[in-house]
This record gives structure tokens, C-alpha cells and sequence, in this order.
């Protein structure tokens, strides 16, 4: 009876080793696909030139350069117009700081989606 009880003791033991190792190995393989998804949006360089067109012109120039995809309202990007822009190898957040200067949008960068909202009023 007590050999019995001892490899109880054993499986348990086993069991509970696994399920630690499983969750090491997700935090590990999580950590890593978080830290790929940053690298690209510091090592990818744009080249945008946009004069006198519109916003959306440029964010598809972006588009078509990069493996971004833009996210927003229409009503809120369509009436922005005139907008110029020329960058030569520049980070994304550099290129949307200078486009989206002087507007009222903001931008989140989430893995390989931008978001773009009006900026809050507080």
C-alpha cells in the first residue's frame, strides 16, 4: 500500500513540473513575439512624399511601403486635406508625428496596426 501512495506522489509531482514548464515556454514564446512585433516598427524606414494631397493619400503611401495597416474613421480623416509631407528613411513614429502635426488626431501603434483617433479634449 505505501509503494502505491509513493508513486502517487511521484505522478503528482510529474504532472505539476509539466504544467510549470508549459507555462514558462508560452511566457517565453510570448515574450519573444512581443519583442519581434517592436523591432519592426523601429527598423522599418519610410520614404513618403505627399504635396498638397490628402491624408489618406499618404497613409496609403505608408501602406505600400511597410506591413502597417491604418485603422480610423472616415468622417474624421476625409476632410483633411492639403496635406504635405516629405521624409526620406524614416521610423513610423517620426513620419505620423510630422503628418499628423497640427491636426487633431492622435495614433497607437499595436503591433502591426495603426489606430487613429481625435486626439482627447482634457
Amino acid at each position: 500500500m505505501k509503494k502505491h501512495r509513493e508513486c502517487n506522489g511521484h505522478v503528482r509531482l510529474l504532472k505539476k513540473l509539466l504544467r510549470i514548464m508549459k507555462l514558462t515556454s508560452f511566457l517565453i514564446l510570448a515574450f519573444v513575439i512581443s519583442v519581434n512585433a517592436s523591432v519592426y516598427s523601429q527598423s522599418t524606414k519610410l520614404s513618403i512624399n505627399v504635396k498638397n494631397g490628402t491624408l489618406i493619400e499618404a497613409l496609403k503611401q505608408i501602406e505600400s511601403q511597410s506591413e502597417f495597416y491604418f485603422y480610423y474613421n472616415n468622417d474624421e480623416i476625409k476632410a483633411l486635406e492639403g496635406v504635405s509631407i516629405s521624409v526620406d528613411k524614416k521610423e513610423i513614429q517620426e513620419v505620423l508625428e510630422k503628418l499628423l502635426n497640427g491636426t487633431n488626431l492622435e495614433y497607437k501603434i499595436i503591433d502591426r496596426y495603426i489606430a487613429l483617433k481625435k486626439k482627447n479634449e482634457n
